[in-house]
C-alpha cells in the first residue's frame, strides 16, 4: 500500500491503494526539471509522496501531469506550487469544479474515494497552468517527457505521459471502462485502437494508475485475447452464446475477466445510435 518502488535511477513511482481509490503517483527526474504524474487524491496524499522526495533529497516536482480529471488524480494538486500541465479538455472538466460541493457529493456517495476523508476532507484542487490541444513535449535534461490524448471510453481527456529514454508509458485510466447510470460499457472498435496506439509506443513497462505495472508482452498477450473476444461478440451478439463460442473454438476457460469484456461490449453496443 502506498510502497515507494524505483523504476528505474530516474523514475519513481509511489505505488496506488484500493481501499481509498489513490491512484500510482509518478516522479520523472531529469537534469534540469523534475516532474510528477497526476496530483494524488487528497492533501494527505500529495504530502506522503513529497515526503517520500525529501528522504531521497530529491527536488518538489516543477511540474505535475495530469492524465485525465478525475476526483482522485486532482486533489492534491494545491500542495505543490508548481506548473500543472494539462488537456485543454481535462481543463474544461475541472473548472466547474470549483463551484461544486464536492465533500457533500463525495461523502454522501458511494465512492471508494471517501474512505480517504475519514479524519477530515482534505482537498487542495488547483487549475492547469499550462494546456494542450492533442499533445506537448518537455525536456527536462536528458530526460523527454511527451504528454499525448488518447481515445477511452473511461473519459473523453485521457492522456498518456511517455519517457523514452526509460521507455516508460503511464497510462493513467484509459484502460478502464466508461460508466453511465450504474451501466458498464466499451466500444469495441474505440478499445482495440487504444489498445494498439499503446503498444505504438516503444515502451517495455506501461503503468495502470490503479493496478500492477504491465510489461509489453502482458500488453500484447492481451490485445490479442481481447481482440478474439470481441470477434466473438460480433458474431454471437448473445453473451452466453459468445462465451460458449470462445471455449468450443478457442479454448478459453469462462472467468470473469472474459465475461466482463463480453458484457461491457455488448453495452457499449446498446448505447450506439440507432438509425
Amino acid at each position: 500500500m502506498n510502497d515507494w518502488v524505483h523504476l528505474t535511477d530516474r523514475v519513481a513511482l509511489l505505488t496506488p491503494s484500493v481501499e481509498t481509490d489513490r491512484p500510482g503517483l509518478g516522479y520523472i527526474r531529469g537534469s534540469k526539471a523534475s516532474a510528477a504524474v497526476d496530483g494524488g487524491n487528497s492533501v494527505k496524499h500529495t504530502r506522503l509522496f513529497l515526503e517520500h522526495l525529501q528522504k531521497e533529497k530529491f527536488p518538489v516536482p516543477t511540474f505535475t501531469f495530469l492524465t485525465h480529471w478525475h476526483w482522485d488524480h486532482i486533489f492534491g494538486l494545491g500542495v505543490m506550487d508548481n506548473w500543472i500541465v494539462a488537456s485543454e479538455e481535462t481543463k474544461r472538466y475541472m473548472l466547474p469544479l470549483q463551484d461544486q460541493d464536492l465533500e457533500k457529493e463525495i461523502m454522501e456517495s458511494d465512492y471508494q474515494l471517501k474512505n480517504e476523508f475519514v479524519d477530515a476532507f482534505d482537498v487542495a484542487l488547483r487549475m492547469p497552468s499550462i494546456t494542450y490541444k492533442e499533445r506537448c513535449v518537455f525536456d527536462l535534461g536528458g530526460l523527454t517527457v511527451l504528454t499525448q490524448l488518447v481515445e477511452s471510453d473511461h473519459t473523453t481527456d485521457c492522456s498518456v505521459v511517455f519517457i523514452p529514454e526509460e521507455k516508460i508509458l503511464f497510462i493513467g485510466d484509459c484502460l478502464y471502462c466508461g460508466s453511465e447510470r450504474g451501466q458498464y460499457y466499451l466500444d469495441r472498435l474505440r478499445y482495440l485502437t487504444l489498445m494498439k496506439t499503446l503498444l505504438h509506443f516503444p515502451a517495455e513497462l506501461y503503468l495502470d494508475s490503479h493496478r500492477q505495472p504491465i510489461t509489453r508482452a502482458r500488453l500484447t498477450a492481451t490485445l490479442e485475447k481481447v481482440t478474439r473476444i470481441a470477434e466473438a461478440s460480433i458474431e454471437y451478439p448473445d453473451v452466453a452464446e459468445a462465451l460458449r463460442f470462445l471455449q468450443m473454438q478457442n479454448g478459453f476457460e469462462a472467468d470473469d475477466e472474459i465475461s466482463f469484456f463480453l458484457k461491457a461490449f455488448e453495452n457499449g453496443e446498446q448505447r450506439k445510435p440507432r438509425y
